[in-house]
């Protein structure tokens, strides 16, 4: 086996490492933000509180589903609650948006303490 054939067998073992836990680290601040902002179970994710919700005819639901259905991908809400698999560039895609919305949730709380103290 070549130096390289080595190196590619390894970055392929630790570029599947980091994927899985960006994956796991997605779903936590998934059920997160779930129960912190929208008072779901904390082992449900926010798209299928979202699509149970939608299928309720709550506002709020048929509007996040459509967002996500944008964001992350067709009919996102629709497949979680059928447990349809994910691609990975979904995953990717739904983890960049989660942690962009804890990046403005943190962003704001700062601004507030700030005004405050």
């Amino acid at each position: 086996m070549t130096i390289t054939a080595k190196m590619e067998k390894v970055l392929s073992v630790f570029s599947a490492f980091i994927a899985r836990r960006l994956i796991a680290l997605g779903f936590i601040e998934d059920e997160l933000l779930n129960v912190v902002l929208f008072d779901g179970a904390y082992n449900q994710t926010l798209s299928v509180h979202a699509a149970i919700a939608a299928r309720q005819h709550k506002r709020w639901g048929c509007i996040l589903c459509k967002m996500l259905s944008w964001m992350v991908q067709k009919d996102h809400c629709e497949k979680t609650l059928a447990d349809k698999p994910m691609s990975f560039f979904d995953c990717l895609r739904a983890f960049f948006w989660i942690s962009l919305t804890f990046a403005a949730i943190g962003f704001v709380m700062f601004f507030f303490i700030r005004l405050l103290f």
